[in-house]
């Protein structure tokens, strides 16, 4: 079971902020108080890309699983960077092609 309480004004509040903006926006705040929860209601209403940043997985094995997320999201066997440079420049490219919104997760 699902526990999202009285959080509308925020998501509403995210949503308009994201397609207002356009640009990057960082949610914040201690532990436990629903970021992550917040974030998944906002992909369920206007999509986008999650990535989980485990930090017990390496650089590398982050990136990727990462870049298998893009290839999904996107369609296409050609995304494949082989560090983190190149992997931001990729998604701001294939981002001009399709309009999307990345989330960035962690712990």
């Amino acid at each position: 079971m699902e526990i999202f309480f009285d959080r509308d004004s925020e998501l509403e509040a995210l949503i308009s902020d994201i397609e207002k903006y356009r640009s990057l926006i960082v949610l914040y705040g201690k532990r436990k108080v629903g970021k992550t929860e917040l974030i998944k209601k906002t992909m369920d209403k206007i999509g986008g890309i999650y990535l989980y940043v485990d930090n017990t997985k390496s650089s590398n094995l982050l990136l990727q699983e990462f870049s298998l997320i893009v290839r999904e999201y996107f369609n296409t066997a050609l995304f494949n960077p082989p560090d983190w440079d190149l992997f931001v420049m990729g998604l701001f490219e294939l981002s001009t092609h399709k309009e999307t919104v990345v989330y960035f997760d962690e712990f």
